[in-house]
Parts: structure tokens; C-alpha cells; sequence
């Protein structure tokens, strides 16, 4: 059996990984909660443990939009529209191109890439290099946002990288 077959084969579902679910879940809520982001960060490398990649993908993303319409009533005043519209209109041109390569590249690159962006994340957190915002580089985040959402169902680090620098 091949690393790629047994990556993507399904898992049994017990009682016992509802459980760990569950308290994956909601650790990723309350992280989620408190900071603003990181339910993928912490609920993707659980889950894609215990579900297929696909179905994690699913997962992710389905409690991922509910957790964010939730905190979007308590959050409005605080969020910079411009920003945000920017944002959801180029994440949803890279949507597309993120579905592409996770129908077309093997679980393993997808898996790589995503270990590669959450190293960039690091370096840029860690040397506290700064960017200008413009409306330009606004736009690349929100696409490269919304293609490794997609893709590996974890949109956050190239938000990351921008915000925080």
C-alpha cells in the first residue's frame, strides 16, 4: 500500500475520536475566540490525524465560517470594511486555483507547502520585518489566503504574515 493510498483512505470514526474531536474543536474555538484566528491552526494538524484530508478540509472550513459569523456581530465595529472587501474579493479569485491544486497535487506536496508557509509565518513573526500596507499587497494576501484555504484548509498564515508585519 502506497504512503499516498494510505493518506487518503478512510478512518473508522469511534466514540472515542468524536471525543478528541470534540475537545479539538473546542480548543480551536475558544483560541479562535480570544485571538481573532487560529481554529485552523490548531484543528487542521489534529484532524487531518484522525480524517481524510478531504474530509478534514471540510471540516475545518464548515467550523471555521460558523465560528466567524458568530464572532462577526460582537467584532463589526472593530473591523477595517475597506480592508475586509479587499480581502474577500481576492480571496474568492484564489479559491479556484487553491481547489485546482488539491485536486491535482499529491497530499504529501499540499502537506509540505503548508509546513513551508507556516515556516515564512515564523521568520517574519520572529525578525519582525515590516511591510507598507497598500491596496496591491492587501489583494495578494486576500488571494493567497483564499487559495491555501482551498487547498489545505488553512488560511491564516499569509494573513499572519501580513498583519503582523
Amino acid at each position: 500500500m502506497s504512503c499516498e493510498h494510505r493518506i487518503t483512505e478512510r478512518r473508522s470514526v469511534t466514540a472515542g475520536t468524536w471525543t478528541l474531536v470534540a475537545g479539538v474543536v473546542l480548543v480551536a474555538a475558544f483560541l479562535q475566540s480570544s485571538t481573532g484566528f487560529g481554529f485552523s491552526q490548531v484543528s487542521v494538524p489534529f484532524l487531518i490525524t484522525l480524517f481524510a484530508p478531504r474530509d478534514t478540509l471540510q471540516i475545518t472550513l464548515t467550523l471555521s465560517l460558523a465560528i466567524s459569523l458568530v464572532m462577526l456581530r460582537s467584532t463589526r465595529a472593530e473591523v477595517d470594511a475597506a480592508l475586509l472587501k479587499r480581502w474577500i474579493w481576492s480571496a474568492l479569485v484564489g479559491l479556484p486555483g487553491g481547489a485546482l491544486l488539491f485536486h491535482l497535487l499529491p497530499v504529501l506536496w499540499i502537506t509540505l507547502a503548508l509546513a513551508a508557509s507556516l515556516a515564512v509565518a515564523m521568520v517574519f513573526l520572529s525578525l519582525r520585518l515590516r511591510l507598507r500596507r497598500t491596496a496591491r499587497r492587501d489583494a495578494l494576501s486576500g488571494f493567497l489566503s483564499g487559495a491555501v484555504t482551498s487547498s489545505i484548509g488553512l488560511p491564516g498564515p499569509p494573513l499572519l504574515v501580513y498583519t503582523s508585519s
